[in-house]
């Protein structure tokens, strides 16, 4: 289990090691122990504060897959 915290507040991921970075306003590249995704949301990115996209490629194609949350986000391309 990793321990990160975001917007003040821990979280558990189900991983080893995980690192979250921001590329632009919005976007997050998130990497972990066994491969890296995109999160995209946010006020930032020109959206509502419950608009976010999770994108990862090795398990879901070319789909966006819409959340409520980044935490939510993290949480669906971790869960492989």
């Amino acid at each position: 289990m990793a321990l990160i915290k975001i917007n003040g507040r821990s979280r558990f991921f189900d991983t080893d090691k995980i690192e979250i970075t921001q590329v632009s306003n919005g976007r997050w590249k998130v990497t972990y122990d066994r491969s890296d995704f995109l999160v995209i949301g946010g006020v930032h990115s020109g959206g509502a504060a419950n608009e976010w996209f999770c994108h990862h490629p090795l398990f879901y194609g070319d789909a966006w897959l819409p959340c409520r949350s980044m935490v939510e986000a993290i949480r669906l391309g971790v869960q492989y």
